[in-house]
């Protein structure tokens, strides 16, 4: 199965795993997290997750990489304290790729950022869960992961 748009030369079907992992992470935890929050403020957190979702969606989307696009940013309404991402990875060849593996790489790379970078000060503040989900060109689920600091 060939996912790739009309015109993507044949050797653009599969990401190197790090590529995909590293990017999409750094770009989203850090990229939305910066400018989004006042770190003087102390938001609660339903307005602190409803300031994040609605400057973050108007940048979108995105293209966070060459080949995953970042659709949208929106609350989890079922605890009020999650903010759900969703992405499109669009030149995948899923047949030909371990998804295991890059859901792996990307949640230790989420993690990491979570932990160590200075942009997502708030979300450890204010124990922000962060969920991404990946969707292939034909809105089929392919990835999910959350990042929930009282995992670590």
């Amino acid at each position: 199965m060939n996912s790739a748009p009309p015109g993507t030369p044949a050797h653009a079907k599969t990401v190197p795993l790090a590529t995909v992992a590293i990017v999409v992470t750094a770009s989203v935890l850090g990229g939305f997290a910066m400018g989004v929050f006042n770190p003087f403020a102390r938001p609660t957190m339903s307005a602190a997750i409803s300031n994040c979702y609605v400057e973050s969606n108007r940048s979108l989307p995105k293209m966070v990489d060459e080949y995953t696009r970042c659709d949208s940013v929106s609350p989890d309404t079922t605890d009020g304290k999650t903010i759900v991402y969703k992405y499109t990875l669009l030149v995948l060849d899923f047949d030909k790729i371990d998804l295991n593996q890059i859901k792996s790489s990307m949640h230790a790379n989420a993690i990491k950022q979570y932990k160590e970078s200075k942009s997502m000060e708030v979300f450890r503040r204010l124990s922000f869960i962060a969920k991404y989900q990946y969707f292939n060109v034909k809105g089929d689920k392919m990835l999910e992961f959350v990042v929930d600091p009282k995992t670590f």
